[in-house]
């Protein structure tokens, strides 16, 4: 088969085609984006992949196994080592999300008392700011544990006493870290199925709708594979199990 980015001159339907049985038929398919913009010509053979159902041209490396990975809930556990006093604050960083609390002597949300009580108030504030995560509290430590398991930066907190060096001490560990799970794929398999009906763009950032034929007798010197594939008895019989076959445009 002809190489797909050799110049192939003017290849028009007339001399794509070499016969007319079977008779041409075109439909419209799907054709994967790809890493690289490239137009593939007319002409190009196309195999249909068993992951998504999209084309590639023929020759396209198939895409391996996928090995199961289950989810594994992340854990973040705040320690207070020494309880806040009046206007110091913790910042927390997680999940994407911010928030800056203040102790204070008076207040309704985080009043200064002691550690437990510190525990006991950032529980409930932080519960309430990041419902991804079941937030509980220990006499000394505040936890946060994502509900669904996922691959994230690390909870991070910053701490800023308001009469330092007095004041709040605290700190943030991780164990476990989160992991997003991941389904089993059995590994793709190209079969080739359709011709290319005219030259088409395909870009990196969608895939592209084309018009392929799914049948015909075609020349087999008109039609490209991806560069450096020779095309295999197999991919010969699974095309004219199709209805796509080839005869030389060629006459002795």
């Amino acid at each position: 088969m002809a190489d797909l980015y050799r110049l192939v001159g003017e290849l028009t339907h007339k001399n794509l085609l070499s016969g007319m049985s079977p008779m041409p038929a075109v439909a419209v398919r799907i054709l994967r984006k790809l890493a690289v913009e490239e137009t593939l010509p007319m002409g190009a053979l196309l195999s249909n992949s068993s992951r998504d159902g999209k084309l590639v041209i023929l020759g396209t490396q198939v895409q391996a196994a996928v090995i199961e990975v289950l989810a594994v809930k992340g854990k973040y556990t705040i320690t207070i080592s020494t309880a806040a006093a009046d206007g110091d604050t913790l910042k927390l960083t997680v999940g994407g999300v911010e928030k800056t609390y203040t102790a204070n002597t008076v207040s309704e949300t985080w009043q200064v008392a002691d550690i437990a009580g510190d525990c006991a108030a950032l529980q409930a504030l932080i519960e309430a700011d990041f419902p991804a995560y079941t937030v509980t509290n220990t006499e000394t430590t505040v936890v946060l544990e994502q509900k669904v398991g996922a691959e994230e930066d690390a909870a991070a907190i910053v701490v800023t006493q308001a009469a330092a060096p007095a004041g709040l001490e605290a700190v943030v560990a991780e164990n476990p870290a989160g992991v997003t799970a991941v389904a089993p794929l059995a590994e793709e398999v190209l079969t080739p199925a359709y011709v290319l009906a005219e030259d088409t763009t395909v870009g990196v950032a969608q895939d592209v709708n084309a018009s392929v034929f799914t049948a015909g007798c075609f020349a087999p010197e008109n039609v490209t594979v991806l560069t450096n594939h020779v095309m295999t008895d197999a991919e010969n019989d699974a095309l004219r199990q199709r209805n796509i076959v080839f005869r030389s445009s060629y006459h002795d």
